[in-house]
């Protein structure tokens, strides 16, 4: 078994990143916390729409949906990349 924390965000420099070895928890609680108390969602369900998120600079709920209207393809992706369709009513084809 790794050390390393699962957790999909990129942004090593970040101080709430369980994977930055300045981090002293190992988990995304905090992160989780500071994104709830702000009204914002975490930037990695954002990067599991579209990994390139240099054009957003809206984080709250309503960013998100207008990030997934912009970017969404008709496909959800799963964490570590799975793709699965989804019919027209939103559920799982796959």
């Amino acid at each position: 078994m790794t050390d390393e924390h699962f957790c999909t965000c990129t942004d090593l420099e970040c101080a709430l990143n369980p994977n930055n070895p300045r981090c002293r928890r190992r988990s995304c609680d905090a992160c989780i916390r500071k994104c709830l108390k702000a009204g914002e969602i975490p930037s990695c369900f954002f990067k599991s729409v579209h990994a390139d998120t240099s054009d957003n600079d809206d984080w709250t709920y309503r960013g998100f949906a207008d990030y997934l209207s912009k970017h969404g393809d008709g496909r959800e992706r799963r964490w570590g990349g799975v793709e699965t369709d989804r019919d027209e009513a939103g559920g799982l084809t796959s």
